[in-house]
């Protein structure tokens, strides 16, 4: 419950306009891995293949907002 009060008044906030964001490149390797990251423990012995082409552009995104949702 804490967590969806906490998303609620952040995405509050984003859409008021004082949050600045910190808007930075990062690689699609890095954020699947800060996704993944987080699942281990739901995951369990399961196993996730991830084939990402090398030509992809990076990806513009706040990192610590992208990471906390």
């Amino acid at each position: 419950m804490t967590r969806v009060v906490n998303n609620i008044l952040d995405m509050t906030r984003l859409e008021s306009g004082p949050v600045q964001l910190d808007m930075q490149w990062y690689p699609l390797e890095e954020i699947v891995g800060a996704v993944l990251g987080p699942l281990k423990g739901q995951l369990g012995k399961r196993s996730v293949d991830i084939d990402i082409p090398q030509d992809l552009p990076m990806l513009h995104v706040d990192g610590a907002l992208f990471e906390k949702y």
